[in-house]
């Protein structure tokens, strides 16, 4: 967990959808702002944010066009989320 991630995503500018997202990521991530999960699962993004897989889809897809996140995907395991620390900087 990094408490400094989510800290930073509680000051971003982004809409509740997103924002939950990217708090689950930042509380998955390592020390280097990478979280590795799934969508589904038990222990998925979608199961632990409450949200549907396709709203979760989305939000991932607007953070990754946004810049704020960098998605690589793990064949059989989930993907590997890497949370792009220069780009979250919250609000100016």
């Amino acid at each position: 967990m990094s408490v400094r991630l989510m800290e930073q995503v509680w000051d971003m500018d982004i809409g509740a959808t997103d924002r939950l997202v990217l708090l689950r990521l930042a509380w998955l991530a390592d020390g280097h702002g990478v979280a590795r999960t799934t969508i589904k699962g038990r222990r998925g993004l979608s199961p632990a944010t409450g949200l549907g897989v396709r709203a979760v889809q989305y939000a991932i897809r607007s953070l990754v066009d946004a810049g704020h996140l960098q998605r690589l995907e793990q064949p059989g395991l989930g993907a590997e989320y890497h949370l792009r620390l220069d780009m979250l900087g919250g609000r100016s």
